[in-house]
């Protein structure tokens, strides 16, 4: 039975767990293909944070990310870039052991292999390399667990600890600065002045590691680089044209809210309305069955309309995300521990942090659900070791076991192709490149990369465009504009040639590739690029049905 003792109580267990976890997720990384998307602007990025940080600045508003990825590079880019998918594997590990001890300190009882199938669907929708959504849920979590100690165990330390990772967080992406919020969860208890006092204390300790962190830049001398990456992402969020444009952002994370809460809200109202009508029950009349089956038809019914009318694509991940949301909020507002209550306020919080500032929303959310799913499936699991043998003890344990089983099925859907798309690559060894797009785009490069780098050599600016960032990796070239993926510069493209073309004589090889052509975000910056290649007199020096290379003349 899932929480018995003679099962999850066994010290060894979350430790077995971890590593089949971490051994089925580092089994991805075998699969030999290379991916031409976001995973090769993040690795170049990596490759240059130390040896050419004037090269990448573009992002070193993300620098303890950068940071963590340099590290994995440093010391095992003999490996092939599979350890970026290992690194990640063993972030997830870690993951899933805070989730479980976290969970003991909620119910003094350890439920594992709860939390572990919880960990494996959430996993399967979470991003499959070290980034800064992999380390925001790793940061996340050892923030919550020194909240949980601190709460549950009563010593002020581990708050300070807590909003001392809070501090650091914030450098892995910016918009994490929302986890400063967390300060109001204090004032949930019946002591206001305690509260005050927890929230100073956060606050104070959040400053704290933010100046940590701000010391470390300006100590490797990275505190103009970082500066000038904020711009970069302070300009990127005026831009009207812009998908990470801050109003555009805010509008998706309230509609993204929403819909989640529009398709799963029904059903997790409904749960605990059907809950209250079978309280205290040992046998079913017709009148209950009956409400019972209007809980649920009325929900379904009011899902089915709002999933109709808003069209979604991903569904599944809004159904189940608003459930689990909606679940907590309902605990919050019947818990009476006051400890616990705190807590749930701080995961629902938490919850929402990896969705601010993504263009990408809910898509993104993944990493701030590891604790909250198994602390609100736990909370149903309490009472299945009653003796009580009523309707009650037996919906719960019904309940437990349909979100689990519903979770599985709507996140671990995505199990196969993430085997195909998020699995990357040891481009020491693999013969094969993927570019990003369907499978039948899967074919031999190895040749092309061989031709390409007959142009090249090591340490030669050049530019690609959007999706082929990875040939700085594989070419050891290095970007011209700042960024491994120019485009990325939306309107502020141009402005950014002319100043780097005014300061170097060098002109770089340009390498565009047939996907990039397709699908770049601004039509502007494509002319840009075409214009660039005219007025500095480029011609084309090789190309195939996938690449094309020029050489200025």
């Amino acid at each position: 039975m899932l929480g018995s003792d003679q099962m999850s109580d066994r010290s060894y267990l979350q430790y077995l767990l971890a590593l089949i976890l971490f051994a089925f997720y580092s089994y991805l990384s075998m699969f030999g293909t290379a991916y031409f998307g976001d995973f090769g602007f993040t690795v170049t990025n990596y490759k240059y944070f130390i040896s050419n940080p004037d090269s990448v600045y573009f992002w070193f508003a993300n620098w303890v990310t950068l940071a963590a990825g340099w590290s994995v590079e440093a010391l095992f880019s003999q490996y092939g870039m599979k350890i970026f998918i290992i690194a990640c594997a063993a972030i997830y590990s870690v993951n899933f052991l805070l989730a479980d001890a976290i969970v003991k300190l909620c119910f003094g009882k350890k439920y594992t292999v709860v939390v572990f199938l919880t960990s494996l669907f959430v996993l399967t929708g979470s991003s499959g390399y070290i980034n800064r959504y992999s380390l925001t849920a790793l940061f996340l979590n050892i923030l919550l667990f020194f909240l949980a100690k601190y709460l549950f165990q009563g010593k002020r330390e581990y708050l300070i600890l807590a909003g001392f990772v809070g501090g650091v967080l914030c450098f892995v992406r910016i918009p994490n600065l929302a986890v400063i919020s967390l300060c109001v969860v204090f004032f949930l208890g019946n002591d206001f002045k305690k509260g005050i006092t927890d929230a100073l204390f956060f606050i104070v300790s959040w400053v704290v590691g933010c100046c940590v962190v701000l010391l470390a830049i300006k100590l490797v001398g990275h505190y103009e680089y970082f500066i000038l990456g904020l711009k970069v992402l302070i300009a990127k969020g005026k831009g009207v044209t812009e998908n990470h444009n801050l109003f555009t952002m805010i509008e998706r994370l309230l509609k993204d809210t929403l819909s989640a809460v529009a398709l799963g809200g029904p059903f997790a109202i409904a749960t605990f309305a059907v809950y209250s009508t079978l309280k205290g029950s040992t046998r079913l009349g017709l009148k209950k069955i009956l409400t019972v089956a209007g809980f649920i038809v009325l929900a379904t019914l009011i899902a089915y309309l709002a999933h109709r009318w808003l069209d979604l694509r991903f569904w599944h991940r809004y159904l189940f995300t608003g459930y689990i949301l909606i679940s907590g909020v309902v605990l919050l507002s019947i818990t009476k521990n006051i400890s616990f209550r705190i807590f749930i306020a701080a995961l629902l919080i938490v919850s929402f942090v990896p969705m601010v500032g993504s263009a990408n929303g809910l898509t993104r959310n993944i990493g701030g659900l590891w604790v909250l799913i198994p602390v609100v499936i736990c909370k149903f699991l309490i009472p299945i070791l009653s003796e009580e043998n009523n309707f009650q003890v037996r919906y719960r344990k019904l309940v437990a076991g349909s979100i689990l089983t519903l979770g599985i099925l709507l996140w671990g859907i995505r199990i196969y192709p993430h085997l195909l798309y998020v699995a990357q690559c040891d481009v020491y060894d693999s013969k094969y490149t993927k570019q990003y797009d369907t499978e039948e785009n899967v074919g031999k490069c190895q040749d092309e990369l061989d031709k390409i780098g007959k142009f090249t050599s090591v340490g030669d600016s050049m530019i690609t465009y959007e999706q082929s960032s990875m040939l700085y990796y594989l070419l050891d070239t290095v970007p011209y504009l700042h960024s491994p993926e120019p485009i990325f510069w939306g309107p502020q493209l141009q402005g950014v040639i002319d100043q780097v073309v005014g300061e170097n004589l060098n002109l770089p090889i340009v390498v565009e590739s047939v996907i990039d052509l397709k699908i770049l975000g601004h039509e502007k910056n494509k002319e840009t690029m075409h214009t660039f290649l005219s007025k500095n007199k480029y011609k084309l020096v090789w190309s195939n049905e996938n690449f094309t290379v020029y050489l200025p003349k």
